[in-house]
């Protein structure tokens, strides 16, 4: 949009969906900005930018105007991208041409074709000056221009349709693009397949040269423009207004004709006697021709055609090739061919002719002769040209030339339009005859007036020819002398040939027609004489059929049979049936039907399933048959080949694709295969799936309450091809601008009920139907409300439960009456002392879902009175009697600590900071307390509004201990302990020894942690490498003793790291010594049997320890036992057995006997004791768990 102009904005934010037209202006004048920030860097200024544009010249052009600040700048020229080398408009085999004219720069493409469309840039120094785009749509003129005729003030139009959509197109004038404005209307119809050019209120400078031109195509058309009768002076030219008023008739009658013309040649053939041939040439009874070529001539003089070949009724010739000739001996051409009275011709082509009838020139073209002479030129391939041009009124020489098959040629061109008859001949490309009577060239055959047509076509020609005498009788007023000579003398030489019919005579009332039998069938031939009263002969490439032939041979009344029984192709052949020295003939042909591949016939059958957007595809083989039509259909409509459909045909096959697939595509698909003997059809079926179309109405209300409301809506119309698979419900509240997803049902159900509606609320609901190809479009429903309005009662009074200085706690009873509705909240209200106006503490969107109620919003001193509202689905009911009024301070109260907490660990070296949060009227006494005794001066307390933080900015091991806070007032005391625990990352344990006493054990013990002594909450967790997975695993954890024994595997190497933990973290590890392969081996006495050492009663290694958790906190006891056999182990609580008891979680790996407790409490306090037992005897040792508060 920076290169194009204003009048195409709307039709650019069309063409890309952009709806919002104020903010793309917006931002286009941004991007302007910024682009001329960017130029001003090397150009002075630029403007006149003119987009590019194809011209009538087949180029295209774009053009600005630019001044750059440095001469020297580099200006490229790219396309989509990519540089373009040009040149300077002096050579014409340059693609791309750059011409400067002072500060103006045009920019030319030349020979244009489909591939030169895109983007054009123009940058100077990598700055864009200018983008346009040049668009070439691959399209072709379905309906050319036509020429338009019109009188002064009148409105002129020119229409050109095209094969496919063009958005825009570029009409000119006169080689001159014109704009939609006050003088012409430019309009596009919907589909983008026709579009207008109207020239309004036409003046003589508005004649001339009309182009429509899309891309590399374009359609040219004249303009006449005639002055208004209504002001022309009598006598002018020599004519009268009586004959005014008669060329305005024959224009109208000409018009009436062309259009009957027009109708005649879409149906095939002319109503009128018009001829229409292969190449449009032929004549018409009313004298005029129109063609292709545009070769013919009309009764008052004018003949119009695609070349401007012709004459007119005041002897000028016009058109674009410029042939004719004038009564004043002048013609006036583009290629400046014509003739003159003296007998002189100059034309471009050598063209002439002289007033004795001589002229030759190089394409043969005869003189024109005032007394009707012939002449003769040749052509050049050295056959005969075209027949001389008559005079002035005379007939036209004739036409001795060959066509290129070697047929006879045209008839002459009169200068009145009418062409001598001996001219007329049965030309192979359709030419007609140029007679004043009619050639037929439906099927390519021109009618000759001879005796050789039977009579009945000589009585129409007779009645066409006088038809047009009497079209024009009005002539004679205007150049009688002239024309009833004309009339005369053609009568004259038609009248030997309309002789009458003799109906006495035998002739055909139908004759034979060719045959195309299928080979093995019966083919029957069959004519039909005037009478029943003769017999006729069959024969067969001129010998005579009998019965004993094969063929059966038959008369019924005036109709003769001729029927071959089975069709061979021996039977192939000239027929032809002959009495009394009249015959008929027709040519047998025999073939077969055209045939399908099967394997493709198969392939076909199966039904292509494709989704909505992509392409279908339909393939059909089958053998190389000559002769051959192929045609698809869909739902028995032809398919051609254009836009979506593109058809490839081969020798072998041919396929059919469908491109951009939409749902109403889907339907049977055919295909048709035809030669001369006959067709055959394949069927086949495209399924498009696509999203659904949305679910149906009419929306029927089920069911409104306060609580739900119950939809039902029927399926969609069209699936989408494949089942609907659920649908999906949205909803929106009147007043809210968003839309909420309340509902995902299955197919199968057609109703809904939501059930969060409010009532007296109104929703819209959105229904959607989804498949397997996605979601469907909306259907919408009016506005629904949810139940019919009922309010609630009034709640009882509001009763005051405490009061404090910002804080009055009220209670209250819900109503009596809900209004038939669940209550879902409720309002309360403020009144101060002395005032009337009521304020609302919560509002209704918001309602207090409980009985009470802490009004904050209250101040010191002041006196209050409060009410309460019900609300319920309806809306808020009556308001409640006022409460008692209230003062806002607090009471005296015993201090109180809310949510303290009893225990903290805090790391060396950082700051501890107990807050305790109080309640308390009037204000305490604070004291702190460290184990009973006062806290250092050095330490701070913070005092805050119901908060008392003791602060030690610094922490030691020194400061762990208990912490007691102290609050006492008037009305009692109270105080709290704080356990605090002042520790940091343990010390890694000492040096670790590895001993192995039963085979397949080893025992690691290790000396303690420097800190072991000072924090009984530091345990310990080994880990062990080995020789053989070469990685590090955790083996044991929370072992409180300094011993453990683990297994391990003969020839692998071992190695064991020990850490200490703490609630601050781990140490670093302490590493044992490598234990190889040559340490597996337990040395034995050489007097003691190594079975004796190794039986021995239970022990305790490492004893359990005394624990003092706080409450909550966990526990973890261990102890080391040995024994061989390994010892069954026992816990015990108080006395009890625990082994079964899920609260307890106890492990007895290698020896080391743990139990671990995961919360502990004041049940678990106790004494804690491991019985340890082998058939060699028991070991025990117990220990105490105390919890503490």
């Amino acid at each position: 949009m920076l290169s194009a102009k204003k009048s195409d904005y709307e039709r650019i934010c069309q063409e890309f969906g952009v709806t919002d037209y104020r903010w793309m202006l917006k931002q286009l004048n941004l991007k302007k900005k910024e682009k001329e920030d960017e130029q001003a860097k090397v150009v002075e200024n630029v403007g006149n930018m003119k987009p590019i544009e194809v011209k009538t010249s087949g180029r295209a052009e774009f053009e600005f105007d630019m001044k750059l600040k440095d001469a020297n700048s580099k200006i490229c020229l790219y396309k989509d991208g990519q540089m373009l080398d040009y040149g300077d408009d002096t050579d014409d085999s340059s693609k791309h041409n750059m011409k400067k004219t002072g500060d103006k720069y045009m920019f030319s493409v030349n020979n244009l074709g489909l591939n030169d469309g895109g983007l054009y840039q123009v940058d100077v120094e990598d700055v864009n000056i200018i983008s346009t785009t040049l668009a070439i749509p691959d399209v072709e003129f379905d309906g050319m221009l036509k020429d338009a005729k019109v009188v002064e003030g009148q409105d002129a139009m020119f229409e050109g349709i095209f094969s496919g959509p063009v958005p825009q197109i570029t009409w000119c004038a006169n080689d001159i693009s014109v704009e939609h404005g006050d003088k012409y209307n430019i309009t596009v119809s919907e589909d983008k397949l026709t579009h207008r050019l109207v020239v309004k209120n036409c003046k003589k400078e508005d004649k001339g040269v009309y182009t429509a031109i899309a891309g590399i195509k374009s359609s040219r058309a004249t303009l006449a423009v005639d002055e208004d009768s209504n002001i022309k002076g009598k006598g002018r030219g020599g004519a009268s207004d009586g004959a005014d008023v008669f060329a305005r008739r024959l224009a109208d009658e000409q018009a009436r004709l062309q259009r009957e013309k027009d109708e005649a040649a879409r149906r095939g053939k002319g109503t009128d006697g018009r001829g229409d041939g292969a190449d449009g040439r032929g004549g018409a009874a009313d004298g005029r021709g129109d063609g292709a070529h545009g070769h013919g001539g009309a009764a008052d003089g004018r003949g119009v055609g695609a070349d401007g070949r012709g004459g007119a009724a005041d002897g000028r010739g016009d058109g674009a090739h410029g042939h004719g000739g004038a009564a004043d001996g002048r013609g006036v051409g583009a290629d400046g061919r014509g003739g003159a009275a003296d007998g002189r011709g100059d034309g471009a082509d050598g063209r002439g002719g002289a007033a004795d009838g001589r002229g030759d020139g190089a394409d043969g073209h005869g003189g024109l002769g005032e007394d009707g002479r012939e002449g003769c030129g040749v052509d050049a391939t050295g056959e005969y040209g075209q027949g001389g041009l008559e005079g002035l009124y005379g007939s036209g020489g004739n036409r001795l030339g060959r066509d290129a098959t070697g047929k006879y040629g045209q008839g002459g061109d009169g200068k009145d339009g009418s062409g001598k008859d001996s001219g007329m001949g049965l030309g192979a490309d359709g030419l007609g005859g140029q007679s004043a009577v009619v050639g037929s060239g439906g099927d390519g055959t021109g009618m000759l007036m001879t005796k050789l047509y039977i009579n009945s076509v000589n009585i129409l020609h007779c009645l066409l020819f006088k038809a047009a005498v009497h079209n024009f009788f009005w002539l004679k007023m205007i150049r009688n002398q002239y024309l009833s000579k004309y009339i005369n003398s053609q009568c004259s030489k038609l009248s030997p040939y309309f002789s009458p019919i003799n109906n006495d005579k035998v002739h055909f009332a139908s004759g034979l027609t060719d045959k195309n039998a299928l080979r093995g069938k019966p083919a029957e031939l069959l004519c039909k004489l005037n009478t029943d009263k003769i017999d006729g002969v069959w024969y067969k490439d001129g010998n005579k059929l009998t019965s004993k032939d094969g063929v059966v041979i038959s008369k019924d009344g005036c109709t003769h049979k001729l029927i071959i029984q089975n069709c061979k192709d021996s039977d192939v052949g000239l027929y032809h049936f002959e009495v009394n020295g009249c015959k008929t003939e027709a040519m047998v042909r025999v073939g077969d039907l055209p045939e399908f591949d099967p394997d493709a016939l198969q392939k076909f059958s199966n039904p292509v399933i494709v989704k909505a957007g992509q392409s279908a595809s339909f393939k059909m083989s089958f053998p190389p048959q000559a002769s051959l039509e192929i045609k698809w259909f869909k739902n028995g409509l032809e398919l051609l080949d254009g836009g979506s459909v593109k058809v490839v045909k081969e020798s072998n096959h041919n396929r059919l694709q469908i491109k951009d697939c939409l749902r109403s595509d889907t339907g049977q698909i055919k295909i048709q295969l035809k030669n001369p003997f006959g067709s055959i059809e394949a069927l086949s079926s495209l399924i498009v799936l696509d999203k659904p179309g949305p679910p149906q109405g009419p929306l029927e209300v089920n069911e409104s309450t306060s609580s739900v409301l119950e939809l039902k809506w029927n399926p969609p119309k069209d699936d989408g091809g494949s089942e609907v698979t659920n649908y999906i419900i949205e909803r929106q509240q009147i007043g809210q601008s968003t839309w909420k997803r309340v509902g995902d049902i299955s197919a199968n159900h057609l109703t809904f009920r939501d059930r969060n509606v409010s009532l007296g609320k109104r929703y819209i609901y959105r229904i959607y139907a989804e498949n397997l190809e996605g979601v469907s479009e909306a259907m919408e429903t009016e506005k629904i409300m949810a139940g019919t309005l009922m309010f609630p009662g009034p709640p009882g009074m509001p009763k005051v439960v405490s009061a404090f200085k910002n804080c009055i706690n009220l209670t209250w009873t819900p109503p009596e009456k809900d209004g038939g509705n669940k209550i879902l909240g409720y309002q309360l209200e403020k009144r101060k002392k002395d005032t009337n106006q009521w304020v609302i503490l919560n509002p209704v969107k918001d309602p207090i879902q409980v009985l009470k109620y802490a009004v904050k919003d209250v101040s010191e001193g002041s006196e209050y009175e409060f009410r309460v509202t019900a609300i319920n689905m309806s809306g808020p009911g009556e308001p409640s009697a006022p409460s008692m009024i209230v003062c806002a301070k607090n009471p005296n109260m015993k201090p109180h600590f809310k949510d303290p907490e009893d225990f903290m660990v805090v790391r060396s070296g950082n700051s501890i900071r107990i807050k305790i949060n109080y309640e308390a009227s009037p204000p305490p006494d604070i004291t702190w307390l460290k184990n009973g005794e006062p806290v250092s001066p050095w330490n701070k307390i913070i005092h805050a509004d119901g908060t008392c933080t003791l602060v030690i900015p610094s922490s030691k091991y020194s400061d762990s201990g208990v912490y007691t806070i102290v609050a006492k007032n008037s009305s009692g005391q109270a105080s709290f302990d704080v356990e605090v625990r002042v520790t940091d990352e343990p010390k890694p344990p000492g040096p670790v020894a590895l001993e192995q006493v039963v085979y397949g054990k080893v025992i690691i013990t290790w000396s303690p942690s420097p800190d072991h002594n000072k924090d009984d909450r530091l345990h310990y967790m080994l880990e062990e490498y080995n020789s053989n997975t070469r990685i590090w695993r955790r083996i044991a954890d929370h072992l409180l003793c300094t011993t453990y024994t683990t297994s391990i595997q003969p020839g692998q190497e071992y190695h064991f790291k020990v850490y200490a933990k703490n609630d601050m973290g781990v140490s670093d590890p302490s590493e044992s010594p490598t234990w190889g392969k040559n340490n597996n081996k337990v040395p034995m006495p050489s007097t003691v049997s190594a079975v004796v050492t190794l039986e021995r009663p239970p022990s305790i290694l490492v004893p359990l320890k005394l624990h003092t958790p706080p409450k909550g906190y966990q526990c973890y006891m261990t102890c080391a036992v040995r024994g061989c056999p390994s010892p069954y182990i026992a816990w015990y609580h108080n006395g009890i057995c625990i082994n079964s008891d899920n609260n307890y979680y106890i492990t007895n790996a290698s020896g080391v006997c743990s139990m671990y407790i995961l919360r502990v409490g004041h049940e678990d306090s106790g004494e804690y004791k491991v019985v340890a037992v082998n058939p060699f005897g028991k070991a025990e040792c117990s220990s105490t768990l105390k919890v503490k508060d």
